[in-house]
This record gives C-alpha cells, sequence and structure tokens, in this order.
C-alpha cells in the first residue's frame, strides 16, 4: 500500500512539473504570435487614415487606392505624372468605370491649383469628344457651379489658341459626331457648353 502511494506522489509531481513546462511553452508561442501579428499591422499600416499624403513619389499605391484616396481626401492631388495618368482614363472607353473616373476628376478639378489647374481643360476636353454621352449624362447632373467649374477649364485650355472661336467649334463638333445616341437632348448639352465655353474664353481674352 505504501509502494502504491509512493508511484502515485512519483506520477503527481511528473506530470506537475512537464504541465508547467506545457504551460510556459504555451504562453511563449501566444506571446510570440500576438507580436508577430502586431509588427505585420504596423508594416503595412500606410497612415492614410491619420495624416494627408502628397503623391509625388508614392507610386507604390495602385490606381483604385490612389482614387479612393483622393476620393476620402486622404491624398491631394498634384500636377505629376500619376494623376495625370489617372486622368487620362476619362477618355477610354470602358464605360463601366467612367463614373467612378469622373467622380474623382470632379474633385481633382475643385482641388486643383497652379500647374495642374491649367491643364484640367485638355482632360475636360477630351472627356467631351471621346465619351460625349457620359459626359450630357454626368453634366446636367451637376450644380450650376460645377459646370462653370469644367467650363473655366475650358475657356483657359482655349484661350491660348490662336483662333479660339475656330478650334471651339471644331472641337465640339468633333463631339456631336461622336455621340452613339444623337438625340436633341445630348446635343442641347454639348452645344450649351460650346457656347459657354466661347463665352468664358472671349472674356479671358478681354483681361
Amino acid at each position: 500500500m505504501q509502494c502504491k502511494s509512493c508511484i502515485f506522489n512519483f506520477v503527481t509531481m511528473y506530470l506537475n512539473e512537464h504541465m508547467t513546462k506545457i504551460n510556459l511553452i504555451f504562453t511563449l508561442a501566444l506571446c510570440l504570435i500576438i507580436m508577430a501579428c502586431n509588427s505585420e499591422s504596423s508594416t503595412t499600416d500606410t497612415g492614410l487614415d491619420s495624416q494627408k499624403v502628397k503623391v509625388d513619389g508614392n507610386d507604390k499605391l495602385d490606381t483604385y487606392h490612389f482614387a479612393t484616396g483622393i476620393l476620402n481626401g486622404t491624398i491631394e492631388p498634384t500636377d505629376n505624372k500619376k494623376t495625370f495618368d489617372y486622368l487620362n482614363r476619362l477618355s477610354e472607353s470602358n464605360k463601366d468605370s467612367l463614373n467612378f473616373y469622373f467622380d474623382v476628376y470632379e474633385v481633382i478639378l475643385e482641388k486643383s491649383d497652379g500647374a495642374l489647374s491649367e491643364i484640367m481643360g485638355q482632360y475636360t476636353l477630351d472627356l467631351i469628344k471621346f465619351n460625349p454621352d457620359f459626359f450630357t449624362i454626368r453634366f446636367e447632373e451637376l450644380e450650376p457651379s460645377k459646370q462653370q467649374k469644367m467650363i473655366s477649364a475650358l475657356a483657359y485650355e482655349f484661350h491660348f489658341s490662336e483662333n479660339p472661336k475656330q478650334e471651339i467649334s471644331k472641337h465640339f463638333s468633333e463631339a456631336i459626331e461622336n455621340l452613339e445616341e444623337n438625340t436633341e437632348r445630348k446635343r442641347k448639352y454639348i452645344v450649351y457648353t460650346k457656347q459657354a465655353t466661347l463665352i468664358a474664353t472671349n472674356k479671358l481674352l478681354r483681361e
């Protein structure tokens, strides 16, 4: 009986000693996993939620993240290749993405100043010429102040031409020719934009 008691005590002590080691190993492993997760989180955090980021030298951001950054205000558009590459998408034929592209274009147009504002007219004109159907739909939905922003950008572009009236007429005629659905309503908005651009251009030339 005493022998059995000794064996029981030995087994109990052995298990207690090894369970302590197992618990220690498990605890250490858990700590290492938590530390690894925190380290990964800190290296992948771009800081876009906590501060505004200039896109100069920030080419690692893909186009979608760049665009959403402009939309939510964490990225400020500047006159650099990243912004220009994005604006070029306004003349592409992928109709499914145009609404998203235009939303970002609106923000860029609103925030543009200096060198960036001086080239917005060319991208606006490309949108009208190469996607005129889409332009008429979105232009109709815009508030008058935002319509005027587009017209001002166009006027600035045309006022450098040798013959602004002729250039305006030529480009807007091309836009009407490129309409997929050449309806009276769509022509009306293109003609309105043309006339408003001519008036704004003449005003710039007189200043």
